[in-house]
């Protein structure tokens, strides 16, 4: 987290960071400038979370387009001609590569980046069609503004909750990678850009059946490694919301919540066979990255402390 008491210093400073030129100044020489930045590149997702006194802004040269989403404040920026009134509790906004201008209110937002190349892959992956069909790729270069909630899902809410995953693991590029935070956040973007992904037609029960075996055996093979939605799509040859249901119908869990639930069966089998010197950390740590939610989730399945369950273990006699 960085700290501006002076636009000129946020101004160069973000310049240097990002991909665009970019110029702030306090929207009143009444009130103290004063702006918090972080900025966080985990995996195949770079963000920047920031809070600001009101302020005016000019941008250019952008190489990439960014999807901003509020959480206080409204923000009217102009971009290619367009002017675009945006804010928390009303939308978000997608601006393509190039530049824009504009003014706030004391606002507070989450940037992501936009890449064609990153995202298209996951997007394909979302509709169930091939990586490289070009009909998958949402389109980048128009500025608009998107709607924060659809099909009763609020997307802001949903982001914000994400970041409450990031700040748990302190901000670890390495931990948020492993535990997929990076491809959620991509997600996210990506039902905020076109929320038409994950909504539409049951699967045929078949197809979705097969789907979900493909599915089920990929998690049982990699429970000590990374797993998200995207490898879970690719492998199943379902769309996200045909994994979604096809998880829900047989197991009235989603696909992480079913992948989570077999970490926690596999933790516990390793501490019912434990032996002398074995610890609760090189256990579960195989398998979960934050260990506070493994013990929370533990004690919610299995009513007790795995603490608990690990002397029990080392009490019993030796086995053979």
């Amino acid at each position: 987290m960085v700290e501006f008491a002076d636009a000129d210093h946020m101004s160069e400073t973000l310049t240097r960071a990002g991909t665009a030129r970019t110029v702030y100044s306090p929207a009143s020489r009444h009130v103290p400038f004063l702006s918090r930045a972080a900025m966080l590149r985990a995996g195949s997702a770079r963000l920047v979370a920031a809070a600001s006194s009101a302020v005016r802004f000019e941008a250019d040269g952008a190489s990439i387009g960014v999807l901003m989403v509020p959480f206080h404040g409204m923000i009217r920026t102009m971009c290619e001609g367009r002017t675009l009134e945006w804010g928390a509790g009303r939308s978000a906004v997608m601006l393509p590569p190039g530049g824009c201008a504009g003014e706030s209110t004391a606002r507070s937002v989450v940037a992501l980046d936009i890449e064609p190349a990153v995202l298209g892959g996951i997007v394909a992956g979302m509709r169930g069609e091939p990586p490289d069909d070009r009909g998958s790729t949402p389109d980048y270069t128009t500025p608009r503004s998107l709607k924060l909630s659809f099909g009763g899902v609020d997307f802001a809410q949903l982001l914000f909750q994400q970041m409450a995953f990031v700040n748990a693991m302190n901000g670890d590029p390495a931990r948020i990678a492993r535990a997929g935070l990076d491809d959620m956040l991509l997600r996210t973007a990506l039902l905020l850009l076109h929320p038409e992904l994950f909504f539409g037609e049951s699967p045929p029960l078949a197809r979705g059946t097969r789907g979900l075996n493909r599915a089920c055996d990929y998690i049982d093979a990699h429970l000590t490694e990374r797993i998200t939605l995207s490898d879970l799509e690719k492998v199943s040859g379902l769309s996200a919301r045909s994994l979604q249901y096809a998880f829900r119908a047989a197991f009235d869990r989603t696909p992480l919540q079913w992948a989570a639930d077999r970490r926690l069966e596999k933790v516990r089998e390793r501490i019912l066979a434990a032996r002398p010197g074995a610890t609760l950390t090189a256990i579960a740590g195989a398998y979960f990255t934050n260990l506070g939610d493994f013990s929370r989730l533990y004690r919610q399945r299995y009513g007790e402390r795995p603490s608990q369950t690990l002397q029990q273990a080392l009490a019993q006699p030796l086995r053979d």
